[in-house]
């Protein structure tokens, strides 16, 4: 492997760095490995520079050896048992016992340590990090950043990884309690406040507590157990016998879960490099990187005859301990340790490294001065739950070229992006082709390579919606944006590797995830899996069903959906259709104009004020309820038809319509001249779900001759229930409906429709062909009759869906949020301390306590035990709105809030 260290050390050197440094790195306060806060007499001088591509290289062959042995352990825990797995490792009882306890329930930060080599870098340690390396690497960094010594290099804290990990665990204990030994404060005290840190960063109670003040914690009986992480090695179980049984016995009485620590000794030990037979479970790439490691019973012979080439490694040791490197000992000395570790199991025999060495900058703190020392350098890849969360970098002095585990000084991993080529594609005046690199991102030279991109963001999806959602989606806008603050695009391309950190650090802690069962602030039902599944292929196959020329049979895909849809709404119309949009808010647009150009046939040849002297009408008036959605009024104005021609009607107690003021106001507009475009009825507003009368409402407008469009962008999923439909009586006699397919159906964003009773409606709005879409004559074309120019087939999804659930099981999934409503609804009622706004029609619920305007408290006590709810600012004051539209969502999570609210 060519360049793999560089130093910047050698940046450093002018008299002013010794003394810049030293102020920087007063302030530390302690560094992994050293034996006491402030011990350390080197410190690193810069941080080590990798290049991603290095970094990604290793961190890849760490995470297929984390794979291999993850399912070796998982196939030996479930035929062996962690008890008899951990006796057969070498454990002695009591730690057998607290192995044995109860399995973790949060995954382990695990270590891959490897060396460099002249043929690459070669693994010499795998075993968990309860520390993960963060707290090191994020202060010492600090520090560089002070004194000026990074100089735009990147670092990731590792520990940021386990956030989502710990978000997991909501609702399932009352907070974390990170136990440590009294013993092991004064060394790994600010390690331990970081675990807890990064639990609270994960919205739990957490703090650090001593082992031998445990029990008092614990004495307080709750609902929830505490979950505790452990903080000390299992070797030191033996001084503290008393605290680690009343450990166990909290455990096994269901007072604690113990979260991380114990069973994971047996997760990542080096014990499995023994066990794991290189040939038979790991590809060639994984062999080459695995040291040659047996159990020292089974090359005993070889041990002794190879005596310089070995290293003897308990089934334990933090930072070393116990490790007997063969050409330090005595003949004699090694033939006794070869002897007691064939006895006795836990031990691995395991091939030294051959290492490269290095020369390494320091900066001395007793001199006061930069000083370089060779060195052999360990390169610890961190990984939380298999996927790469961080690296840094450990030496130790260069001597005899053995590389065991060891306690050292610990330097900072910073990554650079490797520097552009000397002559770029745009300076070459000759060039027919890109390079590969950009290519092969529009044709993939194979399905393997393409899989491994896809799969990048794949990961990114499921890690997401797996975790709940992002961990501080409750951040306030100026942290949440804080990675997406660059003011120019960057200069060079970054790799996809590093664009996915990103992702994973800057965009997904502050995402909501909508599936979550206790989401209940917005109208959209979920996206299903289908529907996410579905979205790689529309984005794969590309299609435009607006023209027949960019889609081909996707054309007709939309088409059928469109006609589905339109079947529910008009069931007895046969000339029903609809037009394809982006969303309710598209819809309602297309609508209006719609209505204008019908009601002002002129419109398009001579203009609104032209047209308007030829009807012989004063003004061209549109009628809505003033509970109808935002859209609308932007609709008009859009239209040409102006704010004040915008008649807002009243709404009764249920926020519906009032009938006599619109009966009232088209007989105005009738005496006075108006011509009335359009009335816009609702079918689900969307503050409380209100209905219109749509009936009567339908049939006064008509008595006028006023065209109608109801919305029912959120109501139409009525529709396909038995049960709920007549609620949506009288529908069938508008002219045009809005729905939001995307909103109803369980799609992601992008699927609105207008659905028409009558297809020649259509040519009110229509554009001229464009002749670089000529068809030939017998071909169909929908794109004169869409505002889109371009729209992705974002109906596949829909017609995917559709003929999966068809309308039965559509009708089980209203049903069902109908029902979530209804006992939100009862439980509310018992608890005799809320009022509902109204009888919610559908499946909304705006409620607020009984003679209380304000909703803030509510608001936030929801907030912060995850259960989502949105408000209502509506002319009667505030009001929580509690939306059921997760098919996920049980009776127990409506109790669950239930519970919340009870509480107050």
């Amino acid at each position: 492997m060519s360049a793999q260290l560089a130093i910047t050390a050698g940046d450093l050197a002018s008299h002013a760095v010794p003394i810049s440094l030293r102020e920087a790195f007063a302030r530390v306060a302690g560094i992994d490995g050293a034996e006491a806060p402030g011990a350390d007499a080197f410190l690193p001088a810069g941080p080590r520079v990798f290049s991603s591509h290095t970094i990604e290289r290793v961190a890849r062959t760490a995470e297929r050896l984390w794979s291999a042995f993850d399912a070796e352990v998982r196939r030996a825990l479930e035929s062996e048992g962690a008890a008899a797995l951990a006796r057969s490792l070498g454990f002695v009882p009591y730690e057998v016992e607290l192995i044995a306890a109860t399995p973790s329930i949060l995954a382990p930060p695990v270590r891959a340590d490897f060396v460099p080599t002249r043929q690459g870098y070669r693994l010499v340690e795998w075993n968990v990090d309860p520390c993960l390396g963060g707290l090191a690497g994020r202060m010492i960094f600090n520090c560089f950043e002070r004194a000026g010594a990074t100089r735009g290099l990147l670092f990731r804290d590792p520990a940021v990884a386990l956030v989502p990990t710990f978000a997991r665990l909501a609702g399932q204990v009352r907070g974390v309690l990170v136990v440590i030994r009294e013993a092991d404060l004064p060394r790994w005290r600010l390690n331990a406040q970081r675990f807890a840190e990064i639990a609270r960063e994960a919205k739990l109670d957490a703090r650090v507590v001593p082992l031998e003040r445990l029990a008092s914690e614990l004495s307080e009986a709750g609902k929830l157990p505490w979950g505790v992480v452990r903080f000390f090695h299992i070797e030191h179980v033996a001084g503290a016998r008393a605290e680690v049984a009343r450990l166990v016995e909290a455990s096994r009485e269901g007072r604690i879960k113990l979260l991380y620590g114990f069973d994971t000794e047996l997760w990542g030990d080096k014990q499995w490099l023994a066990r794991v037979p290189a040939a038979a479970n790991l590809n060639g790439d994984l062999a080459r990187a695995v040291p040659e490691t047996r159990a020292a019973c089974d090359v005993a012979q070889v041990l002794l005859r190879q005596q310089d080439k070995w290293v003897l490694k308990p089934h334990a040791g933090a930072a070393g301990e116990g490790v007997l490197v063969g050409r330090e000992q005595s003949a004699s000395d090694w033939r006794a340790a070869v002897g007691r570790a064939s006895r006795r199991p836990g031990w691995v025999a395991q091939r030294l490294a051959s290492p490269r060495t290095t020369s390494t900058a320091y900066f001395d703190a007793r001199r006061g001065r930069v000083v370089r020392r060779k060195e052999i350098e360990t390169l610890g890849i961190f990984l939380v739950e298999g996927r790469y969360a961080g690296a840094y970098v450990r030496s130790i002095p260069f001597a005899t070229g053995i590389v065991v585990d060891s306690s050292s000084n610990f330097n900072v991993v910073a990554t650079r992006e490797r520097a552009p080529r000397a002559q770029s594609y745009a300076s070459r005046a000759d060039a027919v082709e890109l390079p590969l690199a950009l290519r092969r991102l529009w044709r993939s030279p194979s399905s393997a390579e393409l899989g491994r991109r896809l799969r990048a963001f794949e990961g990114l999806a499921i890690e997401h919606l797996v975790a709940g959602g992002g961990t501080l989606k409750e951040a306030a806008p100026e942290r949440a944006s804080r990675g997406f603050g660059r003011a120019r695009m960057p200069e060079e391309g970054e790799r996809v590797s590093a664009i996915v950190r990103a992702l994973r650090e800057d965009l997904l802690p502050f995402c909501h995830d909508k599936r979550e069962p206790t989401y209940a602030a917005h109208l959209d039902i979920p996206p299903a899996d289908l529907s996410i599944a579905a979205g790689v292929l529309v984005r794969a196959l590309a299609q435009d069903p607006v023209t027949w020329t960019s889609s081909r049979a996707g054309t007709f895909v939309e088409q059928e959906v469109l006609r589905w849809l339109a079947s529910l709404v008009f069931p007895q119309a046969q000339h029903a259709s609809g037009v394809a949009c982006t969303g309710g808010t598209q819809a309602n647009l297309h609508a209006l104009l719609l209505a204008r150009n019908l009601a002002l046939p002129d419109a398009a040849r001579f203009g609104i004020a032209a047209a308007m002297r030829k009807s012989g009408a004063r003004s061209l008036k549109v009628l809505a309820s003033s509970a109808t959605h935002g859209s609308v009024a932007a609709a008009v104005r859009h239209a040409g038809i102006g704010d004040e021609n915008l008649v807002s009607l009243p709404v009764d107690a249920v926020d519906a319509v009032r009938l006599d003021a619109l009966d009232a106001t088209l007989a105005a507009a009738a005496r006075e001249g108006d011509k009335v475009a359009l009335v816009i009825l609702n079918a689900g507003t969307v503050g409380v779900g209100a209905i219109d009368p749509l009936p009567e409402a339908i049939a006064l407008a008509k008595r006028y001759g006023a065209r109608v469009h109801v919305d029912a962008a959120h109501g139409a999923m009525l529709l396909f229930s038995r049960r709920y439909a007549p609620r949506l009586a009288g529908i069938e006699l508008a002219d045009s409906v809005a729905a939001d397919p995307h909103k109803i159906l369980g799609l992601n964003q992008g699927l609105g429709a207008l659905l028409l009773r009558d297809h020649d409606d259509a040519g009110a709005v229509v554009k001229d062909p464009v002749p670089y879409f000529a068809s030939a004559p017998d071909t169909p074309s929908f794109a004169r009759f869409t505002l889109d120019g371009t729209r992705p087939l974002q109906a596949l999804g829909a017609w995917i869906l559709m003929r999966h659930l068809g309308r039965a099981g559509y009708e089980q999934v209203v049903d069902h949020l109908f029902a979530l409503t209804d006992r939100f609804v009862e439980g509310l009622e018992r608890t005799g301390v809320y009022e509902l706004y109204a009888r919610p029609a559908m499946n909304l619920v705006a409620f607020r306590e009984t003679g209380v305007r304000g909703v803030t408290r509510l608001f936030d006590t929801a907030a912060r035990v995850r259960r989502h709810v949105s408000r209502y600012q509506s002319p009667r004051g505030e009001f929580l709105r509690a939306v059921f539209v997760n098919p996920a969502t049980t009776g127990r999570e409506i109790d669950g809030l239930l519970r919340i609210l009870a509480k107050r």
